[in-house]
């Protein structure tokens, strides 16, 4: 790979951005050739081809120049708008990054550069990919979704089922409320009976918080999946978790897949839910469900099928209880090209605008 990159550098050298691109295209095959060859620990257990559970630390990113402004030339003009209209520092951090995680993604999923993926949104504001893909392609389903709360960004996906994931800093106390049973008051009604004793009988206000936000974070990452958005009546959904579970689960690295949901009436049996702690205070919930399930762009109807044409067989969950990888940039932007609009353009504004943006304040959220 390196001499035929080696070979490839010396015809096109003279090209704009030929020396990033090429670089980024050693780095894409060599990647992909050491994971063929990792055994599945090494991978996290992650042996179905597109299914990703990626974590970056945005809070301790503190960009170049450099490094910002390629970031900027790998999103699409309409995100690298908006992402420049951010107030804060950390906000414009945690969209930018997740852009960048959704392309990788996208592109490792369909075979092809960075710079050909095109993303684009429901009317619920789901992440989707619009690029065409076969109808039996492996990938013909493919589910991305992306989440960032406190000082992380999440990215989930799947090329079967749908996917929604979901991140909360569970120590995080809002600088409005006076104490731990106040703040947790406003929002009773979004809880079922059972959800909301399983909260109030925690013993201390610190794991009362704790099993508010793993609750919040299981409701979140379903309706992120079905793609409904905040229309649903969160209280609607009646999560069952396994309290034997629960202090086990806080240890990095290990996955609780006991939790099951009612939907209204119905039981979701063909949903699956893995909860994980990304570190010691922040806890992800990732939804997984059937592509029937999938709620139509525009409507304010949420579906839960008693069949489906495939149901998660056991083996098929095995593959994807997979804890996140922590990311590093590199290991984001080697991997990724240019967007044909920002192609061989620095725009040091750019950079100039993230500088004057303020640093959030814990008051500030």
């Amino acid at each position: 790979i390196n001499q035929q990159v080696e070979s490839l550098a010396g015809r096109h050298h003279s090209r704009p951005g030929a020396g990033w691109v090429l670089r980024a295209l050693q780095y894409y095959c060599i990647a992909a050739a050491k994971r063929s060859i990792m055994s599945d620990e090494e991978r996290g257990g992650a042996t179905a081809p597109g299914v990703f559970r990626w974590a970056f630390n945005a809070a301790s990113w503190d960009p170049t120049q450099e490094e910002w402004i390629k970031a900027s030339q790998c999103v699409q003009p309409e995100e690298k708008e908006r992402i420049g209209r951010f107030m804060f520092k950390l906000d414009a951090k945690l969209a930018m990054i997740g852009r960048l995680l959704l392309r990788k993604a996208a592109s490792e999923m369909l075979g092809i550069p960075s710079s050909q993926v095109r993303l684009g949104r429901t009317k619920r504001n789901k992440p989707v990919v619009l690029n065409e893909i076969p109808a039996d392609s492996a990938f013909a389903n493919l589910n991305i979704n992306v989440t960032h709360h406190g000082r992380y960004v999440l990215l989930a996906a799947d090329p079967k089922y749908l996917c929604g994931v979901d991140i909360m800093d569970v120590a995080d106390l809002p600088s409005f409320s006076s104490d731990v049973p106040a703040f947790i008051r406003d929002f009773e009604k979004q809880f079922t009976g059972g959800e909301w004793r399983a909260i109030m009988e925690q013993a201390e206000d610190s794991l009362k918080l704790e099993q508010f936000y793993r609750t919040w974070c299981l409701k979140e990452s379903f309706i992120k999946a079905t793609g409904i958005g905040l229309l649903l009546e969160l209280r609607l959904l009646d999560f069952q978790q396994d309290p034997s579970e629960f202090n086990a689960s806080r240890d990095t690295g290990r996955i609780e897949q006991g939790t099951r949901v009612r939907v209204g009436e119905r039981d979701a049996v063909h949903w699956r839910f893995h909860v994980s702690y990304v570190d010691a205070s922040h806890v992800a919930a990732v939804a997984l469900g059937p592509k029937e399930d999938a709620t139509k762009d525009g409507s304010d109807v949420i579906v839960v099928s008693e069949r489906v044409a495939e149901a998660m067989s056991e083996e098929e969950e095995a593959h994807r209880r997979v804890v996140f990888s922590h990311l590093a940039f590199a290991d984001i932007i080697d991997s990724l090209t240019p967007v044909p609009a920002h192609e061989g353009c620095d725009d040091p504004g750019y950079w100039t605008t993230f500088c004057k943006k303020r640093v959030k304040t814990k008051q500030q959220g």
